[in-house]
């Protein structure tokens, strides 16, 4: 969209440019079809030797770059790129064609004007009153300077909407690419070092021997650790499926100390309290919020859960069940299938992976630093989207000043001619292009915030 509205102003300037030739070509009796034809191959020929460039460049690069980062973390033996040759043709087409029809909007109207017209300059827009002189105590306030940046403001409406769309285009794409960054970047430290207290994951196996287990508790009575019941369970709303982690801690009083509930990043949820807590993601994902009822399947019973909370998280999907809420709802006791455990995450897997009643360690802080690995490498994707948004920001108002300029020689003219200084000059044009942008920046960031 940024790049046909550079594309609208470009075109524009260079047929309003062409008026005097279009004038000679139609007394020499060129129709009004061999005059447009001159319009699309001028729109055109740039057009397809830049799509191809373009198609060629993210072929080599910008594919690269993504798939560099999007495979950090994995062994790649071989890569085998598809023959891309028909998206490249299929952009050049799309792009071919949504200049032809720029060219035929802007081109129309220039197209069937009379020769006698078109041998003549454009003779520029009148003033009318604004909106904001029939507000007379704003009105009597400004200067004439001001008054005059107001007027012309209106006065160029096509100018003003293409800078303010094209700043806003921009803007919102730069946006994006930071705040993509910023909202992911710290994710897994806050979910390692905020969240979740515990360095490593015992899933224990119920049908041990009664000596494998005591083999397990002197292997792990030096480390701190919460005993847990811990199941999956996949819950489904519209055709949207999820599974999730189903967490009841044995102890109420060390819950706090391996996991931490919290809600909008300050307020602590109480478990205790709120019985069944759910996370953030799940809850946004399948449209459940606080007090909704749930059914969810653990060891064959079919439990309806009441959701008394959300919690904040950031990796994987969790339910927290209080134990005397668990044990409500499925008349059972909870028995004791996992600890969550603190401390040295290789020291315990060395001690624990030959211990006959453990049946798999996870080392919790090997994904998380695979996920930092990730996002570390997704910046260069981000640097890719900031960079092209920079440069497409750079030439929308190098297009649009150039003709603001340009279109207002004779207007220069007369004001100098009248005693403005070269400096009043500069800031009688500037002065509007500052108040679009800024127009521009602000629609920009509600626009990149929506992204």
């Amino acid at each position: 969209m940024v790049a046909m509205l550079v594309t609208l102003t470009t075109m524009k300037r260079y047929i309003q440019e062409q008026r005097l030739i279009n004038g000679t070509l139609k007394s020499l009796g060129y129709t009004n079809n061999m005059i447009a034809k001159r319009f699309y191959v001028y729109g055109l020929i740039p057009t397809i030797i830049g799509s191809i460039i373009g198609g060629i460049l993210g072929r080599l690069i910008i594919v690269k770059v993504i798939f560099d980062a999007y495979s950090t973390g994995f062994e790649i033996l071989d890569v085998e790129y598809v023959n891309s040759l028909m998206v490249i043709i299929g952009s050049v087409i799309l792009s071919s064609l949504l200049v032809s029809l720029t060219v035929f909007f802007t081109s129309k109207e220039t197209v069937r004007e009379t020769p006698a017209r078109l041998l003549l300059p454009i003779s520029p827009d009148k003033g009318t009153t604004i909106l904001l002189e029939k507000i007379k105590p704003i009105w009597k306030r400004l200067s004439f300077m001001q008054k005059i940046t107001a007027r012309n403001l209106f006065r160029y409406k096509s100018r003003m909407f293409m800078t303010i769309f094209g700043v806003a285009g921009c803007t919102a794409l730069i946006f994006f690419g930071f705040a993509m960054i910023d909202s992911l970047k710290d994710t897994a430290s806050i979910q390692q070092n905020e969240l979740h207290n515990y360095k490593a994951v015992a899933i224990l196996d119920e049908k041990a021997s009664e000596e494998d287990k005591k083999n397990y508790e002197d292997n792990v009575k030096s480390y701190e650790r919460l005993p847990i019941k811990n199941d999956t369970a996949n819950l489904s709303k519209d055709d949207i499926d999820l599974e999730i982690s189903i967490v009841v801690p044995n102890d109420k009083n060390k819950f706090k100390d391996f996991v931490s509930l919290r809600k909008n990043r300050k307020n602590p949820i109480d478990l205790e309290k709120s019985k069944a807590v759910l996370t953030e993601n799940a809850s946004k994902k399948l449209g459940i919020k606080e007090n909704d009822k749930i059914k969810i399947k653990v060891d064959d019973k079919t439990l309806d859960v009441e959701i008394g909370a959300i919690s904040e998280n950031y990796v994987a999907d969790y339910l927290y069940l209080s134990k005397d809420y668990y044990e409500e709802l499925s008349n059972e006791k909870a028995n004791v299938n996992a600890n969550y455990i603190k401390g040295d995450p290789k020291e315990i897997i060395e001690k624990l992976e030959e211990t006959d009643s453990v049946l798999a360690v996870i080392n919790t802080g090997k994904a998380y630093a695979s996920m930092d690995a990730l996002l570390d490498n997704l910046n260069l994707v981000i640097v890719v989207i900031t960079l092209i948004s920079s440069v497409l920001a750079s030439v929308v108002l190098y297009n649009i000043t150039d003709i603001n300029v340009s279109e207002r020689k004779r207007e220069l003219a007369t004001i100098k001619v009248l005693g403005f200084y070269p400096k009043e000059v500069t800031t009688y044009l500037y002065r509007e292009i500052f108040i679009l942008t800024i127009l521009g920046l602000v629609f920009g960031f509600g626009l990149g915030y929506a992204l």
